[in-house]
């Protein structure tokens, strides 16, 4: 079984490198959640660390400092930041299957078995934060480990541009000697709770108790902090399907024939299959809907197969039967439609092939090995 090497990318300024890349500012800036005295702090330019206040205050404990004008307050600009969130996932995209995110500063991937294609995963995340600074001017860290608590702590730990990476021999000693107050993603309120009263300061003062002691303490966060004293945490990454649809209409001429209807269908399908072959992705439905010119309408919905875009005609192939009963009806036809859903990421071995020249020997050469010697000996990774 291959070692899981989870990686987490954090940038704890996202929002303050976000708002100097959009708009230049002459002072110092603060990021919140408005104009209001009980809005909150969500973000701080690093060079206005050594005042007292930090994220999570309410505006109201800047007053000196604002009164003084020795910063701009900028509100969070949300529908901005989902477009940098979503730049951030699509770069990511080029090294991992999945990307999974925690808020906007915190990205995970996964980059187990990928040492053939990317190198020595520490060397290939170095290449990341080095990137994205170039890209994005976004000063990342990243921490690498077995699952997602070992790496989200080891990136907190590694520094403006760092890299920590935690190997499975050390990291009982790495989590246990961790002080509470530098494990992310955590309430502040239990820490707080565990340090004043019950003088729980470390990670391994929690190894000494068992789940039923926790739970007087921790209640509703009995099994995290318990999981947390032991290093366990999920190991895996969840992709969650793009919910979003794409849709593509055709409307034949009136003195159509079966044939150029044929040929619109299959041109305006290989380039929709085209658009998704550089996006990466796989529907998994089509609906298609045809309406005739008397109102009468047909509707399919037709579950793709995983191999559709490995053929340049692999989308017309799936429809071409649903379209050769609907020419049947000697009515003529007004609108033909697609809407394409539950996309998904296709297998990254296939995306070494440049194009659908090399896609399509591979099919071949694949079919070919399975006529010769069956149909279990190879496939496709899904």
């Amino acid at each position: 079984m291959k070692l899981k090497k989870i990686v987490c990318i954090y940038i704890p300024h996202i929002f303050t490198e976000a708002e100097y890349h959009k708009t230049p500012h002459k002072r110092p800036i603060i990021i919140s959640s408005g104009y209001y005295e009980k809005s909150i702090i969500l973000d701080i330019d690093p060079s206005l660390e050594r005042y007292s206040f930090t994220k999570g205050k309410y505006l109201h404990s800047l007053t000196n400092i604002i009164n003084e004008k020795k910063v701009d307050i900028c509100p969070i600009d949300y529908d901005y930041m989902d477009t940098v969130k979503q730049k951030i996932i699509i770069f990511l995209d080029n090294f991992s299957p999945v990307v999974e995110t925690e808020g906007y500063s915190r990205y995970y991937i996964d980059l187990t078995g990928t040492q053939s294609l990317f190198g020595r995963t520490i060397d290939a995340v170095t290449k990341i934060i080095k990137r994205l600074k170039e890209k994005y001017a976004f000063s990342a860290q990243a921490g690498i480990g077995r699952n997602l608590l070992i790496a989200t702590t080891a990136s907190v730990l590694a520094g403006k541009n760092g890299v920590y990476e935690i190997v499975p021999l050390s990291e009982r000693l790495f989590i246990q000697q961790l002080p509470l107050s530098l494990i992310p993603l955590f309430p502040a309120s239990i820490k707080r709770l565990l340090s004043m009263d019950y003088n729980i300061t470390k990670v391994s003062d929690l190894f000494k108790l068992s789940k039923d002691e926790i739970r007087p303490i921790a209640k509703a966060h009995t099994k995290t902090l318990y999981n947390l004293s032991r290093g366990i945490s999920r190991d895996f990454l969840i992709y969650e399907p793009n919910k979003k649809e794409l849709k593509v209409e055709i409307i034949p001429e009136a003195e159509s024939n079966d044939d150029s209807i044929r040929k619109k269908v299959s041109d305006t399908l290989f380039e929709t299959s085209l658009e998704l072959y550089k996006r990466q992705l796989i529907p998994g439905i089509i609906h298609l809907s045809i309406t005739y010119h008397d109102s009468y309408q047909l509707k399919y919905r037709i579950k793709i197969r995983n191999s559709f875009i490995r053929n340049q005609n692999g989308l017309y192939n799936t429809v071409e039967p649903y379209l050769t009963k609907a020419l049947k009806r000697r009515t003529h036809i007004k609108i033909i439609s697609f809407r394409l859903v539950e996309f998904r990421k296709t297998a990254r071995q296939l995306w070494l092939f440049p194009g659908f020249s090399d896609n399509n020997n591979l099919s071949d050469a694949i079919t070919s090995i399975k006529k010769r010697y069956g149909k279990k000996l190879i496939g496709y990774g899904g």
